[in-house]
């Protein structure tokens, strides 16, 4: 079996990796630029008037806000695991709920074509889910399985005393 120690690290490791997901791109774009028309307020506007987008902003808060109260409750004591746990699976569905919106924002752009793309103030060629998203759900998931470790080591000693 793992010793706790190397549990812990895992669990610290994932959650620096999902704090650090949160910073990294979320949206990728190949641009060729069109020099007349080139805005950089249009970018922030069309991406607010999709309400799903501004909640990702407010959700990602919460991820790292998750993130770090879970770093914390690991350094702290061992009586606290359904708590790792709790923290853990609850950033795991937040990371697939954020992926989602990405997602949904991405294939609603592809979906509404050159119109809307020269909005942004520039064509692109491609428009893609960046990969600070899949930094996050890898960060998420490697916390869990941390919390899943942790919390079933506990469930094994008490069953054998």
């Amino acid at each position: 079996m793992i010793d706790n120690i190397w549990k812990k690290v895992i669990g610290v490791t994932g959650g620096l990796i999902l704090i650090n997901g949160v910073f990294l791109p979320w949206i990728t774009v190949e641009k060729m630029l069109d020099y007349n028309i080139v805005r950089l307020g249009t970018l922030s506007t069309v991406l607010n008037s999709y309400t799903y987008m501004v909640w990702t902003q407010y959700l990602s808060y919460a991820l790292v806000a998750l993130s770090f109260a879970f770093i914390l409750t690991l350094l702290m004591d061992e009586k606290y695991k359904i708590l790792l746990l709790a923290l853990a699976a609850f950033s795991f569905v937040l990371s697939i709920v954020i992926f989602g919106c990405v997602h949904a924002f991405v294939l609603d752009i592809r979906a509404l074509g050159g119109g809307v793309q020269s909005m942004f103030g520039f064509y692109f060629s491609s428009i893609d889910v960046g990969y600070g998203v899949y930094m996050c759900i890898i960060g998420s998931i490697i916390m869990l399985s941390s919390a899943v470790l942790i919390w079933y080591e506990g469930r094994v000693v008490k069953k054998e005393t």
